[in-house]
């Protein structure tokens, strides 16, 4: 554990010991894929606030400003370790933190690298080819909502547990990989109770955002997007938003990735991976223009 500028606990695992550093957080979901960074890295894994084995938040002050808090707590680890300049990998909607932590802390980031991020402009509205429309998360729509008439008359492991056999699907491009993706946090109260501090502080925090073009232009690090073209939780357009906006990014697209493209394609991503860390672009990291 350490301890945040506002007195929080944040678990943290690392492993590796190489002098350069990496961080990923999200360590309950990304542990068990992405601990093979350890053998070039040192590997600092982390479950942000409210999240995994850190602290539970119990005062709303401590979550009213959403990805802001996960900002500041970054830097908070990077003290902590007294590291000068760290890698991050983030999944998702962490990648927009790891964004706002590389605009207000340029000179203490070498390489980012965000995997399936969401939409820099959540008011986007994405055309058919740059969104995957293939039925899926219409599908998950409506068995979640029969889940939900449910719920009542399921225990909360038995409900957590159909609940993310449903995202598992709804994560990855096939059904037959769904088990390859072992996520369900069931037995740890701060996953199971976290879609209501997800609804009502995080995902406010990133509706309300508007980076403008000297936002941008702060990061300064190479950054490596990584998106699947049939991801159906972060548009594909996100990434290629991402990587038009951004200064110094490639986007590496993902043919029949969805939102855990490393599943899909391992040797795709993990390769690009090891080839981004090392200081060089993968060959078919795109750079795009208008």
């Amino acid at each position: 554990m350490i301890s945040t500028g506002d007195g929080l606990n944040l678990f943290i695992q690392l492993i590796g010991s190489a002098a350069d550093t990496i961080l990923v957080p999200n360590r309950i979901y990304m542990f068990e894929d992405f601990q093979r960074l350890a053998s070039d890295h040192t590997a600092i894994f982390y479950d942000p606030r409210n999240r995994g084995l850190s602290d539970t938040v119990i005062d709303p002050s401590k979550l009213t400003r959403g990805i802001h808090h996960d900002v500041e707590d970054i830097e908070a680890i990077r003290q902590h370790f007294g590291i000068d300049r760290l890698a991050i990998l983030a999944h998702s909607y962490f990648s927009v933190a790891a964004i706002l932590f590389a605009m207000a802390h340029p000179t203490q980031v070498s390489r980012l690298v965000l995997i399936g991020p969401t939409t820099p402009d959540p008011s986007t509205e994405y055309p058919a080819h740059l969104r995957c429309t293939d039925g899926t998360l219409e599908d998950f729509s409506a068995r979640f909502a029969e889940l939900q008439k449910r719920r009542a008359e399921m225990g909360t492991d038995e409900f957590c547990h159909a609940c993310w056999a449903l995202l598992r699907v709804l994560y990855v491009a096939q059904p037959e990989t769904a088990d390859h993706l072992h996520w369900a946090p069931c037995g740890v109260p701060n996953e199971v109770n976290f879609m209501h501090p997800l609804m009502k502080y995080i995902l406010p925090s990133l509706s309300a955002l508007r980076l403008t073009k000297d936002e941008y232009a702060k990061v300064s690090a190479p950054v490596l997007i990584i998106h699947g073209k049939r991801d159906r939780s972060s548009p594909y357009g996100a990434g290629r938003d991402w990587a038009l906006r951004l200064p110094n990014a490639r986007l590496l697209t993902v043919a029949e990735g969805a939102h855990v493209p490393w599943i899909e394609a391992p040797n795709v991503v993990f390769n690009a991976l090891q080839t981004f860390l090392a200081g060089a672009w993968p060959q078919d990291a795109e750079q795009l223009s208008t």
